[in-house]
């Protein structure tokens, strides 16, 4: 969670920052649910420490992506049923 946080406000022109922020918000969630507000506001930072808007929205599409990639690698999803006739 930290890490995220020192991540979202290192001053860097490159999204390397930005992808590092999403996946340490998404290790904070996976270690414990709890930490959403950790984890988002590490998110946010990093889209409001933008220089500009055009930067802005590519922080955030970059940050949403990365921490959601992980998220979505470790969710266990079902099979669905098949429907025998």
């Amino acid at each position: 969670g930290l890490g995220a946080l020192t991540a979202a406000v290192r001053p860097t022109s490159n999204l390397k920052g930005t992808v590092l922020c999403g996946v340490l918000s998404a290790a904070t969630l996976l270690t414990y649910n709890g930490y959403f507000l950790l984890a988002g506001s590490a998110l946010v930072m990093n889209v409001l420490w933008a220089s500009s808007r055009r930067d802005a929205a590519r922080r955030l599409g970059v940050g949403a992506a990365a921490c959601a990639l992980p998220l979505a690698a470790t969710t266990d999803v079902p099979p669905r049923p098949s429907a025998s006739r």
